[in-house]
């Protein structure tokens, strides 16, 4: 499970126990839902979402680091 919060982070949760796996701090407000897919096709659900700065943030849906082969950048 993903969600995000006013504080400009985005979180995954455990979707058997609802415990966080990591956590990110975008920056800037988050302005669109989170998208999820498996990005650099290693099995895991990886996350992009978009923020207020003209960012996108693509993250490893393992870690807080960015998905194996996408480049995090400005719009």
């Amino acid at each position: 499970m993903v969600a995000s919060s006013a504080d400009h982070r985005i979180f995954a949760l455990s979707g058997a126990t609802g415990a966080p796996l990591w956590s990110h701090d975008a920056g800037a407000e988050l302005v669109a839902d989170p998208a999820t897919g498996d990005l650099d096709r290693d099995g895991t659900p990886d996350v992009v979402i978009s923020s207020e700065s003209g960012r996108v943030h693509a993250l490893s849906g393992v870690s807080t680091s960015g998905a194996a082969g996408i480049t995090v950048s400005t719009v």
